[in-house]
């Protein structure tokens, strides 16, 4: 028996949860800040990804299986004390594993197992195993942050790579008009004070601070909102809404005037790959993602950038965009 079903449409993926399991009443406010704009409000006849949910109170464990990558994080990071003969362990946060022909992705933000997905080859369907909220043996409701925020992402960063739809990346996206720009760069490079920027300086949409999806048709690149941001929260409702992308931007610090150079061949790849969510351990999601990059190299201007902490550099970025003479930083 189906007691719920909601559906999401995040990067024109389509995905079903269905769970015999009530859903709990969402906060209107946590609601607005990333997932209300997600939530389709009709049913999708042949969602591109079908999941069950089921609550537990003991998640399933399997003995053969081959670990295929792992993210770890210290337990200082986690702000937990796990040590051991006191050395300081580092804590795996997810886990892909193939077990015969299918794969277990598991985790949990804490460090401790909080979900176990069983996934069929393709990531198209499985049963997503969650413990419950609050405490044990008290299984009756589940939340969508368990999903979101659990595993969702993870999935569908292996989703787009498999089926060659797309990728993600850390970087800012900024719908402006018809067209949108991208920003991506290291920590501390000025992601999240352009957003501001242009949140309190224009009426152009922040998609996403932190998290963008990006997908091509034909020789066109499009940037696509996520539920998934970073620590600026001021535009939010986050729109999941998309854009043609008009030009990338990797930020290189902040200067007193606004400068750009073009990013040519041999700088391109160190300056997006690293800023990419990869699918490592599969080496053809791997060559894909490259061969996406590479790409888009071909077909979209892109730009070092340094900038001045003002609003002055939203026409400067304008301007470039609409620069003409651009030439492609990778020539076949």
């Amino acid at each position: 028996m189906v007691a719920v079903e909601v559906y999401l449409k995040i990067a024109g993926i389509s995905i079903r949860l269905k769970s015999r399991f009530s859903l709990k009443p969402f906060p209107v406010e946590r609601l607005n800040r990333g997932y209300l704009h997600f939530v389709l409000k009709k049913p999708v006849k042949n969602p591109d990804i079908d999941l069950q949910l089921e609550i537990v109170n003991k998640l399933p464990v399997y003995k053969k299986k081959t670990i295929l990558f792992q993210t770890k994080r210290d337990e200082k990071e986690l702000g937990i004390n796990l040590r051991s003969r006191g050395k300081r362990r580092s804590v795996v946060i997810w886990e892909i594993s193939r077990v015969g022909g299918r794969y277990m992705l598991s985790g949990g933000a804490s460090g401790r197992r909080e979900y176990s997905v069983d996934l069929g080859p393709d990531f198209k369907s499985g049963i997503a195993f969650v413990m419950p909220e609050g405490r044990l043996g008290k299984i009756d409701k589940w939340n969508l942050t368990q999903v979101t925020h659990g595993f969702l992402q993870i999935l569908l960063i292996h989703y787009l790579a498999y089926h060659r739809k797309g990728i993600m990346m850390h970087a800012v996206g900024v719908k402006d008009g018809l067209s949108g720009d991208l920003f991506f760069g290291p920590t501390q490079s000025g992601k999240s004070t352009m957003a501001r920027i242009w949140h309190r300086n224009t009426q152009a949409v922040i998609l996403n601070d932190d998290r963008i999806a990006m997908t091509k048709k034909g020789k066109r690149f499009f940037i696509h909102g996520t539920p998934w941001n970073g620590d600026f929260r001021d535009y939010t409702p986050m729109q999941a809404g998309s854009a043609a992308l008009g030009a990338a931007f990797f930020l290189d610090g902040h200067t007193v005037q606004n400068q750009a150079r073009t990013i040519f061949h041999t700088e391109l790849f160190s300056a997006l790959f690293p800023q990419t969510l990869s699918v490592f351990w599969d080496k053809s999601s791997a060559d894909f993602i490259s061969g996406f990059l590479t790409d888009m190299a071909r077909h979209v201007m892109c730009y070092h950038l340094k900038f001045a902490d003002n609003e002055e550099i939203v026409n400067y970025v304008r301007s470039l965009r609409k620069n003409r003479s651009f030439e492609p930083a990778l020539r076949i």
